[in-house]
């Protein structure tokens, strides 16, 4: 048996050693697919960011920018002339200021650690006209087209030029339609958004209460061109995605 025989089981086990090791790899903390950091979001009614997506709960109010406290008022104590002899000189008293207590460069690196997830962004929420306790009626002209259904959102705190979609899924297939961008309409303006919904189910699929789920998707800095069906909402390239529960659909009557 020659030295390189004899040196492959040891380098087998070394490798299969540091493979099975149960060190942290540096992700643990982020969910581990897009379908977690969604159900994390609505569970726990907060903004989960998962790569460049942050997924937030839709209708729900955001969090305010907490308004810091200082701890104590610096206070200089008043200066008082004396009349004292010419020969010895006067002393005024020093001023010390009370300094509050400051985070510690620890407390900022441990922040930054568990910042998934994260609260709502400040101002930034979007609203929708569903109504999470009742089924969404859905039309289908014939037994063979998609059902359809009005949906309407109201965003708040996004740049003027921020661009909207709409993605929808069954969640038997899983996989999300991307609707077009959703221009403005209705009284409101530019805060008033509406677009119609069409839902890959069959008929007898609405009939037997097929389930949906809903995303706002949101692109402040730039619309990528992407695929009108994407197996994740990341892929659309959005900034935010704003979802629903998941919604339970009954033919239109």
């Amino acid at each position: 048996m020659n030295l390189r025989t004899c040196l492959m089981p040891m380098w087998l086990v070394v490798a299969l050693a540091a493979c099975s090791g149960s060190g942290s790899s540096g992700f643990d903390a982020g969910p581990a697919s897009e379908r977690a950091a969604i159900q994390q979001a609505l569970a726990e009614q907060r903004c989960v960011a998962r790569g460049t997506l942050t997924i937030c709960p839709a209708d729900t109010e955001p969090t305010p920018a907490a308004t810091p406290t200082p701890t104590a008022t610096p206070t200089n104590l008043p200066l008082t002339t004396a009349t004292v002899p010419s020969e010895s000189p006067t002393t005024l008293p020093t001023a010390t200021p009370t300094i509050g207590a400051f985070r510690s460069p620890t407390a900022f690196a441990t922040a930054a650690r568990t910042a998934t997830p994260m609260l709502t962004p400040t101002g930034k929420h979007i609203d929708t006209n569903i109504d999470n306790s009742t089924p969404i009626a859905c039309a289908q002209t014939t037994a063979s087209t998609p059902c359809a259904f009005t949906f309407a959102f109201f965003p708040s705190g996004f740049p003027s030029n921020a661009v909207y979609r709409v993605a929808v899924r069954t969640t038997a297939t899983g996989a999300w339609t991307v609707s077009s961008d959703v221009a403005p309409s209705g009284p409101l303006g530019a805060s008033d958004f509406e677009t119609t919904v069409a839902v890959p189910a069959s008929a007898s699929q609405v009939a037997q209460n097929e389930t949906v789920q809903l995303a706002v998707l949101v692109f402040e800095r730039s619309v990528p061109s992407v695929s009108s069906t994407v197996r994740e909402l990341a892929d659309t390239g959005a900034d935010f995605a704003f979802v629903t529960p998941v919604l339970t659909l009954q033919p239109s009557s």
